[in-house]
């Protein structure tokens, strides 16, 4: 996931010409890292909720997670001071503390070393809330990847730049829904598949794709988009739509975690190939 964000950044680097910056490719690396290991927490409070290979793996090497957690957090830490990024991080950070858990749960867990009964008095996880989970992810991709740099950079929040934003967050949107229909078989939160159902949610995503041709075919037509950016963009949409397509909860992990999670990862590469090699 760390990669992922690491790519959709550099994606916003080549769009919006911003000069590269080592130490926010840092920042964005080794928060998503924490931001993602963090969530996972309540995997050591729950065991038993958690039947994943992943889950299992965390709970057999709690003591690697732990510290790659908590050091992912400090180098985190360094570089938003690093950047004197650290107001405009809050929206993030707070994301990041309440998404899965109260953080005075994990101080209660942390401190005891063990499960207390009364943990769901002192708990507050928002992700629980109806169909939240999708917009908090989808806007701290967004924010993290190219709403900060923007800000860094002192770009103007013009309409093309806001027009990319939209983008960002409807492409984020679009493809974790197949992860919402991933954990149909054991997720108790409100989502979108299990709202609307799996059809309507993979045509709902696809809708979401579309938007993001339209907009960037518009962004093209007026000449704030390079035609080798606009063909990676469309596609790398295409090629998304396929995978949201064929996706469903009886699809094996590798699915979801190769091929779904590497989208991001496929934009950067095309992008990336289109601006240095397609005129």
């Amino acid at each position: 996931m760390s990669i992922c964000a690491l790519a959709l950044y550099k994606v916003s680097e080549i769009l919006l010409a911003i000069p590269i910056n080592v130490d926010y490719s840092v920042f964005i690396f080794f928060s998503t890292l924490s931001a993602y290991n963090f969530s996972r927490i309540p995997i050591l409070l729950h065991i038993k909720k958690h039947p994943s290979n992943l889950s299992k793996w965390i709970v057999d090497n709690k003591k690697y997670f732990i510290f790659i957690t908590f050091f992912s957090a400090f180098i985190c830490v360094v570089y938003i001071f690093l950047l004197n990024i650290f107001f405009i991080s809050i929206p993030i950070i707070l994301l990041s503390l309440f998404y899965s858990y109260s953080p005075l749960c994990l101080i209660n867990y942390f401190i005891k070393n063990k499960k207390t009964k009364n943990s769901s008095s002192i708990s507050f996880s928002i992700r629980v809330l109806p169909l939240i989970k999708i917009f908090i992810i989808s806007f701290s991709w967004t924010y993290l990847t190219i709403i900060i740099p923007a800000i860094i950079n002192n770009l103007t929040f013009d309409f093309n730049l806001v027009c990319n934003i939209i983008v960002r967050f409807l492409f984020v949107f679009a493809i974790t829904i197949p992860f919402d229909i991933r954990d149909l078989k054991f997720d108790k939160i409100v989502t979108i598949p299990n709202l609307i159902g799996i059809k309507n949610s993979q045509i709902f995503a696809c809708v979401c794709l579309l938007v993001c041709e339209l907009i960037i075919f518009y962004l093209y037509m007026k000449n704030n988009l390079f035609f080798s950016h606009f063909f990676s963009l469309f596609m790398t949409f295409e090629i998304s739509s396929i995978f949201i397509f064929y996706s469903s909860k009886n699809k094996n992990d590798m699915y979801y975690s190769f091929y779904v999670e590497g989208l991001s990862i496929l934009m950067f590469l095309v992008v990336y190939l289109s601006n240095n090699y397609i005129c």
